[in-house]
């Protein structure tokens, strides 16, 4: 890739500055070192640059392009999602994590002084005219994979939280109409010892379904809770 060269008399623009900076950061390393730790003894270190692959926690909703006056023969907005997230690190996070033996344990966390990043959303659902569109299928709190790409200079959202969820349960208790109820879920041909708390979405005021009906729930991101979405027959 070259960078073109400015010369005296050339008219500045926002458009081919930000294509300069686009192609800036289509050089640059990826992934800025980060501090870890080894060891019980806290023996800090950095990661190393060239990190092309790393997790990262939401902190804030997904935001959308928006369409309200967006040409639909062109872009004049940039139509991919984002959202502001933070870098997820595996590290021994204090030196009481450690097992009876003294062995460091490590995790999955945030640190407390991890930078704020923009991470990309390109794989979502996009409308016809190519723009992102909602609902999104993560949230604030949610963990995904991203990988840096060289040519768009962006984190980009590769792997995460799945856009919808739907599986067969057993009601574990009364469900009223717009309550909820903890429902075992049945999964792979067996229940797995895993369950949810389930919101109606189906029964008319002051109806119900009672204990142990089988039921189909699902989940959706955009409102992060199972809703019970069929029931057999009574």
């Amino acid at each position: 890739m070259n960078l073109d060269r400015v010369e005296p008399g050339d008219r500045l623009s926002a458009a081919r500055q930000n294509l300069l900076i686009g192609q800036v950061n289509a050089l640059s390393c990826p992934g800025t070192p980060g501090q870890s730790q080894y060891g019980t003894a806290g023996v800090a270190f950095y990661g190393p640059p060239e990190t092309r692959l790393a997790l990262f926690e939401l902190i804030g909703p997904v935001s959308y392009p928006d369409l309200s006056t967006a040409p639909s023969d062109h872009f004049d907005r940039d139509p991919t999602p984002s959202a502001q997230a933070q870098r997820v690190w595996w590290y021994q996070q204090q030196t009481t994590d450690a097992t009876y033996l003294g062995a460091a344990v490590r995790s999955y966390a945030v640190p407390d002084d991890a930078r704020q990043e923009t991470i990309w959303l390109p794989l979502g659902p996009r409308n016809q005219n190519g723009y992102g569109v909602g609902p999104p299928g993560v949230g604030p709190g949610d963990r995904v994979l991203c990988l840096f790409d060289r040519q768009s200079g962006r984190w980009e959202v590769v792997g995460g939280p799945p856009y919808h969820v739907a599986c067969w349960g057993t009601l574990q208790a009364e469900l009223d109409s717009g309550g909820s109820a903890t429902v075992a879920l049945w999964w792979g041909g067996g229940y797995p010892g895993l369950n949810v708390t389930a919101y109606d979405w189906l029964l008319a005021s002051g109806t119900n379904l009672p204990n142990l009906t089988k039921v189909k729930v699902e989940y959706f991101p955009q409102d992060q809770k199972w809703w019970v979405t069929g029931a057999a027959c009574q």
